[in-house]
C-alpha cells in the first residue's frame, strides 16, 4: 500500500449525527467527526475487500498478501493475542494415577495496580497408598 511509502497511517474518521438545537427550531442532524480509526489490511472496512485478485494486483498489492495487520506511521502492526493464568482465583485440579497427588490447589495472588510479578501458593494432597503388608 501506498501509504506505507509515506509513513501514513491507514485509518477511517468515523462520523456521529448531532441536533442542533435553537430556540425556535431544531436543526437536521450534521455528521461530526468522532476521531480517527486504524482499519485492518482486508478487513470489511478495508477498500481491498471487495476488489477481486486481479484488481488488487493492478493496485499495486501483492496477490498472496491475506492482511490481518495495520498501518501506523507506514509501518505494519500485528496484534498478537497473550493467554495468561488468572490471578487473585483459586484452582483446584484433579490428578489422575500415577501421580503422586490426587488434588492440586494453587492460586496466584497479586494486588491491584501492582507492578510486581504474582506470587504462587500451592497446594498439594497426597493420593492413598496401597500398602502391600499384611495385616
Amino acid at each position: 500500500m501506498s501509504v506505507s511509502l509515506f509513513k501514513i497511517t491507514y485509518e477511517k474518521n468515523p462520523k456521529t449525527g448531532k441536533e442542533i438545537e435553537h430556540e425556535e427550531s431544531i436543526e437536521s442532524w450534521q455528521k461530526v467527526p468522532i476521531g480517527k480509526i486504524p482499519v485492518m489490511v482486508r478487513s470489511n472496512f478495508c477498500h481491498l475487500s471487495n476488489l477481486k485478485k486481479s484488481q488488487i494486483v493492478e493496485q499495486g498489492e501483492c496477490n498472496y498478501d491475506q492482511g490481518g495487520y495495520f498501518i501506523i506511521n507506514g509501518s505494519e502492526k500485528v496484534l498478537v493475542a497473550q493467554e495468561r493464568m488468572a490471578t487473585n482465583i483459586v484452582l483446584v485440579f484433579n490428578k489422575k494415577p500415577p501421580s503422586r497427588f490426587s488434588w492440586v490447589g494453587e492460586i496466584r495472588s497479586q494486588a491491584e495496580g501492582a507492578g510486581r510479578p504474582p506470587q504462587q501458593f500451592r497446594l498439594q494432597l497426597l493420593s492413598k497408598v496401597k500398602s502391600d503388608s499384611k495385616g
